[in-house]
């Protein structure tokens, strides 16, 4: 059973769905276009390992930003995400990122490195500057 659950931030609402019976605690962030419901199929081969904590990315799904042009800060992502760690009572966790995804993956590596147990990253974004951002 899914549990939604959002994180304000500011004037800006993340949402997240926290899905599974697994002990572990996995944070997964989706591609661009993309919302939580991608990782639907996945829940039923995760869930016994694992709890996760799906992430609808700013512009996406439930997630709103209302900071207009205000780029996301990595020391705002840091607090967010924090957030949601706080409030699930989580120390240790791995991450999931799909695409996009890899940029918030990467970003909450560098704010929380000593607790990350395992990164995967699935065809991910922000390993190196693309072409399509020159």
């Amino acid at each position: 059973m899914a549990q939604e659950n959002f994180i304000h931030y500011r004037d800006n609402l993340l949402h997240y769905v926290k899905a599974g019976n697994g002990k572990e605690p996995l944070l997964v962030f989706h591609g661009f276009g993309q919302d939580h419901t991608l990782y639907v199929p996945l829940l039923k081969s995760l869930s016994p390992r694992y709890t996760l904590y799906i992430v609808d990315l700013f512009f996406h799904g439930k997630s709103v930003w209302n900071d207009g042009e205000r780029p996301l800060e990595k020391k705002h992502w840091k607090d967010i995400i924090g957030t949601l760690l706080t409030d699930q009572q989580i120390s240790k966790f791995s991450i999931l990122a799909y695409s996009l995804g890899g940029k918030f993956a990467l970003a909450t590596l560098e704010a929380f490195p000593d607790r990350i147990k395992n990164l995967y990253l699935i065809a991910p974004d922000g390993i190196k500057t693309s072409f399509w951002y020159s």
